[in-house]
């Protein structure tokens, strides 16, 4: 694609640049704009050309939306109409620098215009990638969302915003996803005011909740196995002189079975059986504990109480939310390690879903985020 007039860089190339070199930004100062090094020059040239690019586009929207050019026929005043009348967000965010009670300043106009093109292109890509991998590893999943985009599926295969809400379970597939892969590890938030938080003394419950899910595991694999039918006794040469044997065959017939359903349980769970699942990494860490094995825990007992405790956090502190802490409990999520879009089918509790943040100042890109990677995925 050739550059424009004007620019050292194409917005394609700038973009990716400045996704790929945000950390650099922030760790080099600006008086060390100056260092001859490559990746320090391609750098900064990426961000200038970003910001002509944004700047560009603010400016000709602007034009469009106040209407400061005459339509020179018919097909111009009708794409005319279409600029002023269109609710995308790029016009909106425009618009909001034009009128409001508080309008935006230039500067908050490029910065929120820088977040949408930056955040919503790398994140949402990652996150669609995940989701392919992970359809790709639970085929049954796959197959299920085909069936569901088919019955959604307009005749005419023509699909439009207002088809969006029917395809819930591509949705679902894609929740599942970000509550797997939440794409921010730490959320920030500064309190406004004194808080008191509650929460359990111990982690004690949370573990008794894992030994227990892995001890349903366990008596599940155990059930399969013992299901699986004898293997049948047929008679063979024996290495000794070509007479037949039977007690050798059935030995060896056996250990054949034995592989064979090993083998089968291995490929059952690369593909996410329901049924046969690999041990969670969670699992393994707790069966590793010799005092919180499955054999020697109270996994049958029932979960206790845990006690309560509180802690009154001053107005003004900065506190983290960790999404993958609260997707990842099994107190939330059963088999958190599983893949289930059916977690997200219908009505499910939203405060424990937290990739795009929670509260007042959730995500203003969620909504987008959903729609683009929905339209992507069907």
């Amino acid at each position: 694609m050739p550059i424009p007039a004007g620019h050292k860089m194409t917005f394609q190339t700038a973009l990716h640049c400045v996704a790929q070199s945000s950390i650099l930004r922030l760790a080099v100062p600006k008086w060390l704009d100056w260092l001859p090094l490559k990746p320090v020059r391609e750098m900064i040239t990426a961000f200038d050309e970003l910001e002509k690019y944004i700047q560009s586009m603010i400016k000709e929207k602007r034009g469009a939306l106040l209407g400061d050019k005459t339509p020179a026929n018919e097909a111009d005043a009708e794409l005319k109409f279409e600029l002023n009348e269109r609710q995308d967000l790029f016009s909106k965010l425009v618009k909001a620098s034009l009128s409001g009670e508080v309008p935006l300043t230039d500067e908050e106009l490029q910065g929120n215009i820088y977040i949408y093109l930056l955040a919503g292109h790398e994140t949402t890509a990652h996150s669609i990638s995940y989701s392919l991998a992970l359809l790709a590893l639970w085929p049954e999943k796959q197959e299920e969302m085909y069936r569901q985009i088919m019955k959604a599926m307009p005749a005419d295969g023509v699909t439009t915003y207002a088809d969006y809400k029917k395809f819930e379970y591509v949705l679902a597939v894609y929740f599942e996803t970000l509550r797997i892969f939440p794409p921010v590890q730490q959320i920030p938030k500064k309190l406004s005011q004194d808080t008191v938080f509650t929460f359990d003394k111990s982690n004690e419950h949370n573990v008794e909740i894992g030994i227990q899910e892995e001890a349903k595991r366990k008596a599940r694999q155990e059930s399969n196995a013992q299901s699986l039918p004898s293997p049948p006794v047929t008679p063979v040469k024996s290495s000794f002189g070509g007479k037949l044997s039977t007690s050798s065959s059935s030995s060896s017939l056996s250990s054949l079975a034995s592989s064979a359903a090993m083998s089968t349980s291995t490929s059952a769970t690369s593909i996410g059986s329901s049924e046969d699942k690999p041990p969670s990494p969670q699992a393994t860490f707790l069966r590793n504990k010799s005092t919180l094995t499955p054999e020697t825990s109270r996994a049958a007992a029932p979960v206790p109480v845990p006690e309560q405790m509180s802690l009154t956090v001053e107005k003004g502190t900065v506190v983290f939310i960790s999404p993958p802490a609260v997707h990842y409990n099994p107190k939330y999520y059963p088999d958190p390690y599983d893949f289930r879009p059916e977690r997200f089918v219908g009505k499910f509790d939203q405060t424990t879903f937290i990739p795009f943040s929670t509260g007042t100042r959730v995500c203003i890109g969620r909504h987008f985020s959903e729609v683009e990677s929905v339209a992507f995925l069907a």
